[in-house]
């Protein structure tokens, strides 16, 4: 597997002489300085691919470098074998998640069914001194609702909506004795610890 990593490159713009009062002049100049800064991106995108692409021999042999960065990163892409590949708009959050460091409120969970076969989340762990532990949230908690609304069991679509907001602050409907507890969690940018568990064993030699 090879995954390509993209940063997404910030140019500092300066501009010289003087203003012009027609409207139409400024905007051509505008896309013509996009269409320069994606070029200079894109230049930047083929250049590593050449190098690092594990389908560096199925690169195109043409591309159209006017396009948007992530366009044009996957208009390289080896379409018949790459499944792993991606684009990292962010190269700052990209390293901070590398790092355990991303917005979250501090829990992991899975999905399943109960017995009357409605969806539910699990919760797996809830991480120490995170909005989650802080709001009460334990190991074993079930969440039927996020926002308010009922987890579907046969709409892939509103499931993945529900499941993108747990991104932004949000609120999970907990199962507790037949009825629903609303918990609402804040989205922090949390630094966690990678060493979960370590453990010292000490072994001696038989005389």
């Amino acid at each position: 597997m090879h995954c390509f990593i993209s940063r997404k490159i910030s140019l500092a713009l300066i501009v010289l002489g003087s203003l012009t009062i027609f409207s139409s002049c400024e905007e051509q100049e505008s896309i013509s300085e996009k269409i320069r800064r994606n070029q200079n991106v894109n230049d930047w995108i083929l250049e590593n691919m050449e190098m690092w692409y594990l389908w560096n021999d199925k690169l195109p042999v043409k591309t159209n470098k006017n396009l948007e960065p992530e366009k044009y990163f996957e208009s390289l892409l080896y379409k018949e074998g790459d499944r792993f590949s991606w684009i990292q708009e962010n190269f700052t959050e990209l390293l901070e998640s590398l790092s355990g460091v991303q917005l979250e409120a501090g829990y992991d969970f899975s999905l399943g069914l109960l017995d009357d076969n409605s969806l539910v989340g699990l919760i797996n762990y809830v991480k120490p001194n995170s909005p989650a532990s802080q709001a009460g949230l334990k190991r074993g908690d079930f969440f039927l609702t996020i926002n308010g609304v009922q987890l579907p069991k046969n709409n892939d679509e509103t499931l993945r909506n529900l499941l993108n907001a747990l991104s932004a602050n949000h609120t999970l409907g907990i199962i507790t004795q037949n009825t629903i507890r609303e918990v609402s969690l804040s989205v922090v940018k949390y630094e966690e610890n990678p060493i979960l568990l370590d453990t010292v064993y000490e072994i001696r030699k038989c005389p």
